[in-house]
């Protein structure tokens, strides 16, 4: 694979607020896209929180809600850790958005196939 066609995947494991983290995430994966770089987003362990539905946060913006805009900027599918919604006893009908849930195995190639991979 060339390297200017391999992704970048951008993983995100931390829970939606308290830190920036995952807003960090969100901001890099709409740059990345805006500048026609693929983008594989993946939410894993307390990062999938931040797909629930229904958010009131305490002082902070929710920005959550703009999980929703990311296939107007390419950043489609969204992937979800099959085992981690599981272990939070999670479905898609919980989150705010529609997502791609992947078994560990498929994680692990997408981010071998990246070009570069950042975590949040």
């Amino acid at each position: 694979m060339e390297q200017r066609n391999r992704p970048t995947t951008i993983l995100i494991h931390s829970a939606p607020y308290g830190q920036k983290d995952p807003a960090e995430a969100l901001d890099l994966s709409m740059v990345l896209a805006t500048f026609d770089f693929k983008v594989n987003l993946i939410f894993c362990g307390d990062g999938i929180y931040g797909l629930l539905k229904n958010q009131q946060p305490d002082k902070q913006k929710c920005y959550t809600a703009t999980y929703k805009s990311l296939p107007f900027y390419d950043v489609d599918p969204i992937y979800v850790r099959k085992s981690d919604m599981l272990k939070q006893n999670l479905t898609d009908l919980d989150l705010i958005c529609p997502v791609t849930s992947l078994d560990d195995q498929a994680v692990n190639k997408l981010i071998q196939t990246s070009l570069q991979v950042w975590n949040f």
